[in-house]
């Protein structure tokens, strides 16, 4: 932290980011979500795209505790902006994050299809979280035409598949029940178009 903190006093963007990160999680020091912020938007000014996203998570975790919603857009509406610095440039959780925040209709109108084009950015760089988003809108119908099919070949993707490879993109979340739900609900030629078109998609992605 000594080292990291003379570094980011000298404006090293990675270094800032770190010094964020120590006193976002309570490393060595006392959590303090503030001097976190000031960090990590110290970094992001300087175009760090991971500080962005870090600065959104903030203030949307803050405005989510919030009693008073009518006050909590004011930091949802921050959330929003940081999430799209870093989105709009390419930064994979950024994206699933902004699509979020378009589901659900804080700090920004609620807009379904603008939910899934982030989600689609964010897929297309193995973010698991986003293709498991995606499959739920097709299940739903939320900003596209329902498809079980199709949500069933994006949750399977998800959730791993048969050991789909996403060059380091993790699966942190077991969708199993949810895979297992529209199995259920599928006939077995469904099931197997399905897994067809996450093998599809599966290419496009890795390309």
């Amino acid at each position: 932290l000594k080292w990291f903190s003379v570094a980011g006093e000298q404006g090293n963007p990675s270094a800032q980011h770190m010094v964020g990160y120590f006193y976002e999680n309570a490393e060595v020091v006392e959590q303090n979500y503030r001097t976190a912020l000031e960090w990590y938007v110290k970094a992001a000014n300087q175009g760090h795209l991971e500080s962005a996203n870090a600065a959104g998570k903030i203030y949307d975790a803050v405005a989510a505790a919030m009693a008073d919603q009518t006050e909590a857009k004011a930091y949802y509406e921050e959330a929003v902006y940081w999430y799209h610095q870093s989105a709009k440039n390419g930064f994979s959780q950024a994206q699933a994050n902004l699509g979020l925040m378009f589901l659900n209709g804080t700090g920004v109108d609620k807009d379904y299809k603008k939910a899934t084009e982030w989600w689609h950015l964010s897929a297309n760089q193995g973010n698991a979280r986003a293709m498991f988003n995606i499959g739920a809108s097709y299940a739903n119908g939320l900003g596209v035409t329902r498809d079980l099919i199709e949500a069933y070949a994006w949750m399977y993707l998800a959730n791993g598949g048969a050991s789909f490879d996403f060059s380091g993109e993790q699966v942190r979340v077991d969708y199993s029940p949810q895979v297992a739900q529209l199995e259920a609900a599928l006939d077995q030629g469904s099931i197997n178009q399905g897994r067809a078109r996450a093998e599809e998609i599966h290419a496009q992605i890795m390309q």
